[in-house]
This record gives C-alpha cells, structure tokens and sequence, in this order.
C-alpha cells in the first residue's frame, strides 16, 4: 500500500492497515530479537571454546 492509499484509508480499512503493520512490526523485531540471541549464543561458544584452548596450551 502506497502512501496515498494510506492517507485515503479511513474507518475499518484504516484500522485494519495500522493492525496489520503492527503484525509486522512485531514480527520483525522478534526476527531482530532472535538473530540477536543467536548471535549471543554464538559468541558465548566461541569464548568457552578459546578459552578451553588457552586452558589446554597451559596444560601441555
């Protein structure tokens, strides 16, 4: 939907527009929201990894 045919919008066609951008609004912040947790999940592994490494040259 163009923004001239949001402008035009008025009544239920306005308010079902505004409820279905909220839908995916939501929806793209919890995408963001789960990327940005695997990404932490990712980092955390990374850092017990190199340190497991460090731990292990200290051993040998």
């Amino acid at each position: 939907m163009g923004f001239k045919e949001v402008e035009a919008a008025s009544g239920h066609g306005a308010v079902n527009f505004y409820e279905r951008s909220i839908g995916r609004i939501t929806d793209l912040s919890l995408q963001v929201n789960d990327a940005s947790n695997g990404m932490a999940s990712l980092k955390t592994s990374l850092i017990a990894n190199l340190l497991k490494e460090k731990e292990t040259e200290k051993t040998i």
